[in-house]
């Protein structure tokens, strides 16, 4: 029984599941590896620094490894980053988490678009079939590896990623892109029309149509888990003398397959706005503000409307040798969950404010060889009411080529809806929230070097010791009939590292590597026990290794290949696999790119996620059209 009630917090929500882009950013297709190390992001810092003098361990995957992979959507973009765990568990569902904690619905990573949280403020985690972007639009993915909360606030426990499309003045073209005739990609269609309104105003607009086929039971039958999914929008971007203001707009639809009950029906859409200016060389000012809306209905599961309003303020000054970044925000949430027989919410709608404020201080030292960074996440929310996120971090630019950094910082992952006020009958026994249900928290040690070690080679090694306190655990209540409730009495620490090493053997050929460690041990409170046995911490490999090779055979023909491997989850227990991917390109004119693609190939089907429905990714051979101009 324990092991069905554990799930119910999955099954209620199961699918049928940075900042303003510059126009200066470089084409990543021709840079060198030292070019790619000066390549700016803003994950870390949330303004422009090198990747190379970045204190964070932090991994940047470029529009051109999107293309020259053949991914299909951006979890299967992120297997390129050392140390994400990465799971197919559906059709189009998934469980991605960094350093741990991994579940369908991981709680402790922050996922941004374009600055705009894509978080689930009611059941935690991210629904990642909800963010089925048009790949071709995507500038690149910057991903960090540890807490994140002195910037970007809670949830940010282990990681960042930050999803950042590309400005409509670097679209003013035609693009049509189709995939198709795969056992699981068995239909993709994308348009984009992008064009000037004048000199200094562009727009594009899209559209994206994608049909996944269900996968297989470890039996070989259908799961009947094929999703089907609709996307239309459109950006506009203006750059007026010291002013940059853009608005973009989403709205999709879907129908999402389950085993044994109707299709999940989603409809939402999202509107952003960000107006930036910069106010002198060394001081610049935004202000962002976004509305998203969504529609899930999951029957007998879940039926939720959610409707989200967030504006925030930034500022950046340099004075003297403290470049100093502060900024503060307000969010709205509110929801409405229709009782269900599977889940209900008590009260059935609620809503609750967020308002936020941080502050961080560079210091520059030692003729800016030396810096130091100093500041905090300042929170209240609803449900824990007042919290504090610090953070502090030093690195050390030993010479142009090699950089090392420490950090310690803390985090929160604060509670939701689903933590607080669910209700969740399961036969004799009835799961309630916890109104005073706790923040859990983690502080982190980190460090890492980075190295151009030759002119054809770089390498980045990271390593971290995570301590968390006030964990999620289902124990019993007392009570006059059997209850279980949500507490906080489980503690873990985590510790680990992931190197990362990049070859450009030639001058067509490049290997990029990575390797993952992972330790976990999880310690209940004296006295308690966890009624579902920690499961919904998750179930995560201690060793993950990739190999990719990209070469240009010739002017016109690529190929692309990943070897992957993932070593075993231990609870419940999966079996550790290897898999291999591989895609060859011929462009026969320069407007058009034809792509064979292979995606599981050593395996006919094998599991990467074990559940109590447990369902096979498939070996998928399928081809691509892109037609661009």
């Amino acid at each position: 029984m324990w092991k069905s009630l554990s799930l119910l917090a999955f099954l209620a929500v199961l699918p049928t599941t940075g900042f303003s882009q510059t126009p200066s950013q470089p084409d990543f297709k021709k840079l060198t590896l030292e070019e790619l190390l000066d390549v700016n992001v803003t994950s870390v810092s949330r303004r422009d620094e090198p990747l190379g003098q970045t204190a964070a361990a932090i991994t940047v995957i470029t529009s051109e490894d999107i293309r020259r992979t053949g991914v299909t959507s951006i979890p299967e973009a992120l297997r390129l980053v050392p140390g994400m765990q990465v799971a197919r568990i559906g059709a189009s569902s998934w469980a991605i988490s960094a350093r741990g904690f991994n579940s369908q619905l991981s709680d402790k990573m922050l996922v941004l678009i374009d600055g705009r949280t894509v978080y689930s403020p009611i059941f935690a985690g991210v629904f990642w079939e909800l963010q089925d972007l048009v790949l071709d639009d995507v500038d690149r993915i910057e991903v960090v590896r540890g807490p994140g909360g002195t910037l970007w606030g809670a949830n940010a426990v282990n990681g960042v990623v930050s999803i950042i499309t590309k400005s409509a003045h670097r679209t003013r073209s035609t693009t049509i892109i189709a995939t198709g005739g795969g056992a699981e990609s068995l239909a993709s269609a994308s348009f984009r029309e992008g064009a000037a309104i004048s000199p200094d105003t562009s727009y594009r607009v899209y559209g994206k149509y994608s049909y996944r086929d269900q996968l297989v039971f470890p039996n070989g039958t259908p799961s009947q888990d094929s999703a089907r999914f609709g996307r239309v929008g459109f950006r506009v971007d203006s750059s007026k003398g010291q002013n940059e203001f853009t608005l973009q707009a989403d709205a999709f639809r879907g129908l999402e397959g389950l085993p044994g009950r109707p299709d999940a029906k989603l409809l939402g859409g999202d509107l952003l706005g960000r107006w930036s200016r910069r106010i002198a060389n060394d001081s610049s000012i935004q202000v962002k503000a976004s509305y998203d809306r969504l529609l899930r209905r999951a029957l007998p599961n879940s039926d939720i409307h959610q409707k989200i309003f967030d504006i925030e303020l930034q500022h950046d000054f340099a004075a003297g040798v403290h470049q100093i970044t502060w900024g503060a925000g307000y969010r709205w949430n509110n929801d409405t969950a229709f009782p269900m027989p599977s889940l209900q919410f008590i009260p059935v709608s609620r809503t609750y404010p967020l308002g936020t404020a941080f502050i961080q201080d560079e210091i520059l030292l030692a003729q800016d060889r030396l810096r130091l960074q100093f500041g905090s996440k300042f929170e209240h929310n609803d449900f824990s009411g007042f919290e504090v996120q610090p953070s502090i971090r030093a690195s050390w630019t030993i010479r142009p080529e090699a950089f090392m950094w420490v950090a310690v910082s803390r985090a929160l992952r604060t509670p939701t809806r689903f933590d607080t006020d669910s209700n969740i009958p399961e036969g004799a026994v009835t799961l309630f929230g916890n109104k005073d249900f706790k923040s859990e928290d983690v502080v982190a040690f980190e460090s890492g070097y980075r190295s151009q070690i030759a002119r054809r080679i770089s390498a980045d090694f990271a390593a971290f010791f995570n301590i968390y306190d006030d964990l999620r655990t289902i124990e019993l209540v007392p009570g006059p009939r059997t209850a279980v409730s949500f507490l906080n009495n489980l503690n873990a620490k985590t510790y680990g590292g992931e190197v990362s090493v990049n070859f450009d053997a030639t001058e067509s050929l490049r290997f990029s590597s990575g390797y993952a460690y992972l330790g976990k041990r999880l310690r209940m409170d004296p006295g308690h026990i966890d009624f579902a046995g920690n499961s919904l911490e998750g179930n995560d490999p201690k060793h993950q290794f990739f190999i990719r090779a990209a070469v240009d055979i010739s002017q016109r023909i690529e190929w692309d290949s990943t070897l992957r491997f993932v070593s075993r989850l231990p609870s419940p227990a999966t079996p550790k696999y290897f898999e291999f991917d591989a895609r060859i390109g011929w462009n026969p004119m320069a407007t058009v790119e034809l792509s064979a693609i292979g995606r599981n190939l050593l395996h006919k089907r094998h599991t990467e996620f074990a559940q109590t429905t447990t369902i096979q990714a498939q070996r998928d051979v399928y081809g691509r059209v892109a037609i661009r101009f």
